[in-house]
């Protein structure tokens, strides 16, 4: 999921990890990470 999903108004970027490190969403950075 991305961070907008999240409330944030930006997607993250970074590598695909579990925690968002710009939102610490606890899911994937993008739908392209899943």
């Amino acid at each position: 999921m991305e961070c907008a999903a999240k409330g944030m108004g930006t997607p993250c970027t970074g590598p695909a990890t579990r925690r968002c490190g710009g939102c610490g969403a606890v899911s994937y950075c993008s739908y392209s990470h899943q």
